[in-house]
């Protein structure tokens, strides 16, 4: 490598006059800026010299986002002192305005410090932590040198990456580099991985709405051709060369396709403004961008005219082949169209598309009211959530406990709340906790010092905060102590994992390796711990007295509705200590629109898209029924003339066009029922051959198609045979 600098991401807080906001910090090596490119508006970029020693350059970079919020664009802001994490930092310089993070191109960091101040945003100095080979907490960026490939620089750094596992196995354990090119990065290297199945998915869905446009555009363009066919034959009788007349029609098709390519942007630019609203309920500042930039314009200049040519041909080909003499003479009759000519296969290429959309988006509905209703064996309803960090509001260890006991007992009194707890973190949230336990008499997996479990640390009251079921034994109360023996609750799951038939209650559990014995008080109900659709998993369950810790989430139910115990919470934290960071606030229905968030978006997003597949589909089939009745309007006045009755005619159209119908559906079906194994991993709580929908949608479909097609029918069933006789 060129060069190579580090950087950590962590919150803090910082005090702007008489209040303290919460901010996400980006703690970068001096040569960071420099070796990306970025340099400040304003001001300076760190220097090397304040990489030196822990603690001692106290300087801070401000992202143009929180100089525009929190000093207003100041430019005087320079040399001024801003107490951050609890110590006062001199302002060196802003960033650019397009510069927004390292850690991802969504996020917004509202400081830059220097990466040996990281260990000084929520607590005082520890010069060891840079020490320390297993606080893996730095994200490294590099500039290649021009003569090594990536894959030069993956096999050099598996190499490190070995030497560094045999040498310190205990702190990097099966670690290993992961070398990433910029160029293949999207949001962050976490993200991405799970964000281009979903793009391709979306896309694939786009594709099918555009092929269902095109077809309709085909099928236009085939009853405008018979239309035209006299004027079509004159030219040719004339000398009109076919490529020259194959040449115009194909002119005429690509208009159309690129002024509705421009309708379809206008229409884009009203609606990204709706997409910008639809942002994870996140407790974090990010921006994802999706505008309406050169790439997108060309692509769908690309796109549309792509479309134009490949559905216009055909229609523009069979437009300039007709039979020259009859034509002119006008001796072509209705006749009886081949049953499935150019004209009834775009008819069926249109409900199978339809039919394919619809199943998507039926699927994802199905799977979002599954989600909506699982047991997640808590309660989802009349509670309110504020998350405290005692170590970013700068509180001391020794004291966290008794700042959260202040904290519990104030909401405990608030008229209006009925129950409220306390847990470092709660079910179903961001992020998880876990430890290695070891269980007396039961013996852990191979080459591992125990099992692996998810814990929490809760207050007494939890349980009946969130209505989770006490199944054996006690629960938690005061005399839990830190000086008293250390006690646990498990969950059912962990009951039935390592005590099968037994009661766990009187038996012991220790954090490994060397960890204090704890007996176990009480069997507590399974709930969901970090996704929705996972089955029941062990958990371990301390009393927060005698595991401390600085996360602090408190839980409330009463008789308020949840947004006035939110607010009451969040009066609360104010009033026991100004200076207390609220990291988050939220319903209980918001704390679970995290889980629900993917579902809802997949739902809403196919669920258009088969709403949009269903309008085009009939728009198309009511379009072309219509035209080919009004082909047959000499048939249909023979037919009645000679006896043909209101029902037979009726008969007569429908069935034509519902055996074309219903090939297509058929042909849908299965397209849906092999492309749906491909979305199973997106699914929730079903599989992707649900009954309902894929006999829903076949239905509903065809009595769209039917209804489409019942009414050119019902016209042509009313026409005047003597009228009908003369039609020309």
């Amino acid at each position: 490598f060129e060069d190579v600098g580090a950087f950590e991401v962590d919150f803090s807080r910082v005090r702007l006059g008489e209040e303290v906001q919460r901010v996400m910090v980006e703690a970068v090596s001096s040569n960071m800026f420099l070796m990306l490119g970025v340099e400040a508006s304003l001001g300076r970029v760190f220097l090397e010299e304040e990489d030196d020693t822990p603690g001692e350059h106290a300087v801070a970079v401000l992202g143009h986002g929180f100089w525009q919020r929190a000093f207003g664009g100041d430019p005087g802001v320079l040399g001024r002192s801003i107490e951050l994490g609890g110590r006062p930092y001199t302002i060196v310089g802003v960033t650019a305005e397009w510069f927004r993070s390292l850690t991802a191109t969504s996020l917004h960091a509202d400081l830059f410090v220097p990466v040996v101040m990281a260990g000084a945003l929520s607590g005082p100095i520890q010069p060891e932590l840079y020490q320390r080979r297993n606080r893996q907490q730095f994200s490294v960026k590099g500039r290649l040198r021009k003569d090594v490939s990536v894959e030069q620089a993956r096999v050099r750094l598996s190499a490190l990456s070995s030497q560094l596992r045999n040498a310190y196995p205990r702190a990097y354990g099966d670690r290993e580099f992961k070398v990433i090119p910029s160029s293949e990065i999207s949001i962050a290297p976490e993200i991405d991985g799970g964000l281009f199945p979903v793009a391709t998915l979306l896309m694939t869905v786009v594709g099918l709405v555009l092929l269902l446009a095109a077809t309709n555009l085909a099928s236009i363009l085939l009853a405008r051709g018979v239309d035209r066919r006299r004027e079509i034959a004159v030219r040719l009788a004339l000398g009109a060369r076919r490529r020259r007349l194959v040449s115009q029609l194909l002119t005429e098709t690509v208009l159309l396709a690129l002024l509705g390519g421009a309708a379809g942007l206008l229409v884009a630019h009203w609606t990204l403004g709706l997409l910008m609203g639809f942002q994870p309920p996140l407790p974090i500042t990010f921006t994802l961008e999706y505008g309406l930039d050169r790439n997108v314009l060309l692509f769908t200049l690309a796109i549309s005219t792509l479309a134009g040519i490949l559905f216009g041909l055909a229609p523009a080909v069979q437009s300039t082949n007709p039979d020259v003499a009859p034509t002119l003479k006008d001796e072509v009759g209705s006749g009886r169209q081949r049953r499935f000519g150019l004209r009834n296969t775009l008819i069926a290429a249109q409900m199978a598309i339809s039919v394919v959309l619809l199943v998507g988006g039926g699927l994802f509905l199905r799977s979002l009211q599954a989600a909506q209703e699982v047991d997640i064996g808590f309660t989802t309803r009349e509670a309110g959530i504020v998350w405290v960090d005692l170590s970013v509001s700068g509180i001391p260890a020794p004291e966290w406990e008794s700042v959260a006991d202040a904290l519990l007992e104030r909401v405990r009194a608030e008229p209006g709340i009925e129950s409220a707890a306390s847990a470092h973190r709660l079910p179903l949230g961001l992020g998880s906790s876990s430890q290695t336990f070891a269980v007396a008499g039961v013996e852990p997996p191979p080459d591992a010092d125990g099992f692996r479990l998810p814990f929490y640390r809760i207050s007494p009251g939890f349980l009946e905060t969130l209505w989770i079921p006490l199944v054996a034994g006690r629960d938690f109360s005061a005399a839990d102590r830190p000086d008293a023996p250390g006690v646990v609750l498990v969950n059912e799951a962990a009951a039935r994992m390592f005590w099968p038939g037994e009661n766990p209650v009187g038996k012991e559990i220790r954090q490994a390796p060397g960890g204090t014995p704890r007996q176990i008080v009480g069997v507590v109900g399974d709930t969901k711990l970090e996704r929705l659709g996972e089955a029941p998993r062990p958990a371990v369950f301390f009393p927060r007295a005698q595991n401390r810790t600085n996360d602090v989430h408190l839980v409330a139910r009463g008789s308020l509705s949840p947004p006035e115990i939110v607010a009451s919470l969040r009066r609360i934290v104010r009033e026991v200590n100004p200076g207390l960071v609220l990291m988050e606030a939220k319903t209980m229905e918001g704390h679970l629109s995290v889980m629900l968030f993917p579902p809802r978006m997949a739902a809403l997003l196919l669920g258009v898209c088969g709403l949009l597949a269903l309008a085009l589909a009939t728009i198309g089939l009511y379009g072309v029924v219509s035209f080919a009745v009004s082909r047959r309007t000499r048939e249909v006045g023979i037919r009645m003339s000679m006896g043909a009755d209101e029902r037979a005619v009726i008969g007569m159209v429908l069935r034509g066009a519902m055996s074309v119908v219903a090939v297509g559906g058929i042909v849908g079906l299965a397209i849906a029922f092999a492309l749906a194994q491909l979305i199973r991993q997106f699914l929730f709580g079903m599989g992707p051959s649900d009954p309902v929908t894929l006999l829903g949608v076949p239905l509903l479909l065809g009595g769209v198609a039917a209804l489409a097609a019942y009414i050119p029918a019902r016209r042509a069933s009313r026409v005047n045979p003597v009228e009908a006789l003369r039609y020309e």
